[in-house]
C-alpha cells in the first residue's frame, strides 16, 4: 500500500508538471507547487504506511515470542511439579528406609 502511494505521488507529480513554455521566460515556483506537493505527499504518506506496517510486523513477532514463552513457562511448570512429586517420593522412600 505504501509503495502504491509513493508511485501515485510520482505519477501525479509527472502529470502536474508544467510543460515547456513557448515563451522565453522562466516559470515561477507556483507553477511547480502542485506537482511538488503531490510528490512529497505521496512519498511522506507512503513512508508512514510502510513504517506502520513495519511496527505491526514487529508487534506480531513479539506476540509470537510471548506465546512461545507462555508455552515454555507451562512446560517448565509441569516439569517442576513432576520433579517435586519425584522428590517427595524419594523423600518418603528415604524416611521408610530409615525406619527399618
Amino acid at each position: 500500500m505504501g509503495i502504491l502511494q509513493i508511485i501515485g505521488g510520482v505519477i501525479l507529480c509527472a502529470k502536474l508538471l508544467p510543460g515547456v513554455s513557448d515563451l522565453e521566460y522562466r516559470l515561477l515556483f507556483s507553477a511547480y507547487a502542485p506537482a511538488v506537493t503531490w510528490l512529497f505527499a505521496g512519498i511522506i504518506s507512503g513512508m508512514l504506511v510502510l513504517a506502520a506496517a513495519d511496527v505491526f510486523m514487529h508487534l506480531k513477532g513479539l506476540g509470537s515470542i510471548q506465546h512461545r514463552l507462555k508455552n515454555l513457562e507451562d512446560d517448565i511448570s509441569s516439569r517442576s511439579s513432576d520433579l517435586q512429586k519425584a522428590l517427595e517420593r524419594i523423600e518418603e522412600q528415604f524416611k521408610a528406609n530409615r525406619k527399618e
